[in-house]
């Protein structure tokens, strides 16, 4: 995350001279934001969750419950974050579950929303440009059972931004939602 975000800060600085804020990192309103962002992270972990049934759900009529649950498994983010967390020590952690929640969902926020999204509502339209940078997000996280519910995350974050004008709003939508799920996967629900 960091090396992707500051590669893309650095090149929008060289390339256009402009920086943090012109990719919707505005905090003047934070006080109006937090709210919505945090009842924004409640509807997309809901959300995504649904999704993420679904697909389960899809899989089990199109194969059979038990390879269903295999490929879900296999091919989900939750055993990849489930096996680095459950081999750190306590403290390790604690340290990750900040990542997860804090850093992570800022760097993302920037490189798919702040850079991607607005570079692509330019060329594609707003619609054009939630649904092509939702692709992207789902797809660069490389977790194919979760391809749908990390594509519909995408879609609802850009809404967010486009709507809200700041990235402060979507970026703590993404962080309830990494924080929710990391959560899950330490008590052994995800």
């Amino acid at each position: 995350n960091l090396a992707l975000v500051g590669t893309a800060l650095l090149w929008i600085r060289q390339r256009y001279g402009r920086g943090l804020r012109d990719l919707g990192w505005r905090l003047e309103n934070w006080r109006r934001e937090v709210p919505v962002g945090i009842a924004l992270g409640a509807l997309v972990f809901a959300g995504a969750d649904a999704v993420q049934w679904l697909t389960g759900l899809v899989l089990s009529k199109l194969t059979n419950p038990d390879l269903a649950s295999q490929l879900m498994d296999q091919f989900g983010m939750a055993r990849v974050v489930d096996g680095a967390l459950s081999s750190l020590p306590g403290w390790g952690m604690a340290v990750a579950v900040l990542v997860i929640a804090v850093l992570v969902p800022i760097g993302e926020e920037l490189l798919f929303r702040g850079f991607a999204y607005t570079a692509l509502k330019r060329r594609l339209g707003v619609p054009g440009g939630v649904v092509v940078s939702a692709l992207v997000f789902a797809v660069l996280h490389a977790s194919p059972a979760d391809f749908a519910a990390l594509f519909a995350v995408g879609v609802a974050l850009a809404w967010v931004y486009e709507w809200r004008g700041t990235l402060l709003a979507p970026i703590l939508a993404h962080a309830l939602n990494n924080l929710a799920s990391a959560v899950l996967l330490l008590l052994g629900a995800g």
